[in-house]
């Protein structure tokens, strides 16, 4: 490549030909291909891995569900059994009875 240096600025070299053109054109355009190249690199390797942290995300969602699904159950279950046993007549005259003995020690 043959190349001149202008008179005003003794650092700066400037391409004397379209070949010298051609080559430095194409040297950038290999250089930002290196540079897009690797952007696309590390935004794949980031999309695979916000992927995986998704997965994972999805997993634990999945698991407090079903973990509240079966809470959910006992709950139901239980006031369901309390229900059953404030309508037993054995609760009634007990709870009558307390009421009744809390009146007479007043």
């Amino acid at each position: 490549m043959s190349s001149a240096k202008t008179s005003d600025s003794p650092s700066v070299i400037r391409p004397t030909s379209s070949v010298d053109l051609d080559g430095l054109s194409l040297e950038q355009a290999l250089i930002d291909f290196e540079v897009a190249n690797a952007r696309v690199l590390d935004l794949t390797r980031r999309l695979v891995e916000q992927h995986g942290e998704i997965v994972r995300l999805r997993s634990e969602v999945e698991e407090a569900r079903l973990q509240l699904h079966v809470q959910h159950a006992a709950h139901v279950e239980a006031a369901t059994a309390l229900g059953e046993l404030r309508a037993s007549r054995a609760y009634q005259a007990a709870r009558a009875l307390g009421i009744a003995k809390s009146r007479l020690r007043r």
